[in-house]
């Protein structure tokens, strides 16, 4: 028995060092598998992150429009008004609705800051 140890010895031996490089490469490879999962995830993180500051700023110069829109057409209702162009009726729904407007953007303005 002694001599057929001997013999098989070296190939038990080289058996064992293959499964462990075989298992090596195999560990490398979910090691290396993980990481690129993990490096795309944050990537595309980033992405949707910048992504959504860049519609953060189109959505804040939209309203900073509307803003000015609803300024300009109070102030218009305004000076109709006091010239006589326009009934009292109708000056207070111009007012009426800027208001209404105004506390809109107000509330957009303000969820958005706090998204």
């Amino acid at each position: 028995m002694t001599q057929l140890s001997a013999v098989l010895a070296p190939c038990l031996t080289a058996a064992d060092c293959r499964a462990q490089r075989d298992t090596t490469a195999t560990r490398r490879d979910q090691a290396a598998f993980a990481y690129r999962k993990v490096a795309l995830t944050d990537f595309r993180e980033v992405a949707d992150a910048l992504a959504s500051v860049d519609r953060l700023g189109e959505e804040e110069t939209a309203v900073g429009a509307e803003r000015e829109v609803y300024a300009r057409t109070l102030k218009l209702a305004s000076n109709r008004y006091h010239a006589g162009y326009l009934p009292y009726s109708r000056s207070a729904r111009c007012r009426a609705w800027a208001a209404v407007r105004g506390a809109t953007l107000i509330a957009r303005t303000q969820i958005m800051s706090w998204g």
